[in-house]
């Protein structure tokens, strides 16, 4: 086997390093589609899962209509699109659009920096 070293304290350096020297892509349908927690599929929630959620900030509740849940039971995290949203694909985005195979809209998928 091989080894790569990660330089820099920076995590988005560090991504943007292994993306580089591995030649990674990714394809914008698949962004944002898995869980930070568990690494199972997320979906769609529905309104009975975000309401009985103890963990969504009523706030949220209140303002936000779409949410998406870990469907690993075990799990069931909660996810939602907010203003950090827009700023975790916007730094996927700035590793070069040559990293991405197909286009998506970055608002249909949650983010896991807006999470609870």
């Amino acid at each position: 086997g091989g080894s790569f070293y990660v330089g820099g304290n920076l995590p988005k350096e560090q991504l943007a390093q292994v993306v580089e020297f591995f030649g990674l892509t990714f394809a914008k349908h698949n962004l944002l589609t898995r869980c930070s927690r568990c690494n199972g599929s997320i979906e769609r929630a529905t309104e009975e899962q975000v309401a009985s959620d103890p963990s969504v900030p009523a706030g949220v509740k209140a303002s936000v209509s779409i949410f998406w849940a870990c469907q690993t039971p075990a799990c069931a995290k909660m996810y939602w699109v907010g203003h950090k949203s827009a700023s975790a694909v916007k730094f996927l985005h700035e590793l070069g659009e040559g990293n991405f195979t197909t286009f998506g809209n970055s608002t249909a998928s949650p983010s896991d920096t807006e999470s609870a």
